[in-house]
């Protein structure tokens, strides 16, 4: 199985007090995704009288963290992830006191095995992102394609769900379990 694409990353800001998502918003055309989880797998030990006694084995999830380069950002994309303010014609106003909103955050990764293509939807029902950096470079003989990245904190929900992810033939039906997940059709 190999990864070979990534595409239509996707978020709905989220109302932590009815519990539910708002609209699903395209984010930006994706280059590509990368995902860190924190913790994972821990064994315990317990020895008594000079032996192991007793082992348990658990998952500990503490928290994950998703990295998108995209190929643009516009600013009312960056307003809504970051909680800062639209002004006219495409201009974004921060402030020190603007307060990144939680999302749930989904995409698809492309993929195949044995030279059958399949899409699997990824998702995390709970995401703060940060701001994002600007990076640019001069123009000089040959022009430079130039992306953006957006970075997210992944925690868990009240009910301890944290992701999701599902395998499908299609694009349409991937994007479609992601929809569901955030109360679309």
């Amino acid at each position: 199985m190999a990864f070979i694409g990534v595409s239509k990353p996707y978020y709905a800001i989220y109302d932590e007090d009815a519990q539910t998502y708002g609209t699903l918003t395209c984010l930006a055309m994706a280059c590509n995704a990368n995902v860190t989880v924190d913790g994972g797998g821990n064994v315990s030990k317990l020895y008594a009288d000079n032996m192991l006694a007793e082992e348990a084995n658990g998952v500990t999830f503490t928290g994950a963290s998703v990295s998108i380069e995209v190929d643009n950002l516009t600013a009312a994309v960056e307003a809504d992830l970051t909680g800062a303010t639209l002004g006219g014609g495409d201009e974004l106003i921060s402030s020190t006191t603007d307060e990144a909103p939680y999302v749930g955050l989904g995409f698809i990764v492309k993929g195949q095995k044995a030279g059958v293509k399949y899409y699997q939807a990824y998702g995390f029902y709970r995401a703060t992102f940060s701001i994002p950096d600007v990076a640019a470079t001069t123009q000089g003989e040959t022009t430079d394609l130039q992306t953006r990245t957006v970075e997210a904190t992944i925690t868990q929900q009240a009910d301890y769900k944290w992701r999701f992810y599902k395998k499908f033939t299609t694009e349409d039906e991937a994007f479609a379990y992601i929809k569901s997940q955030f109360g679309g059709e």
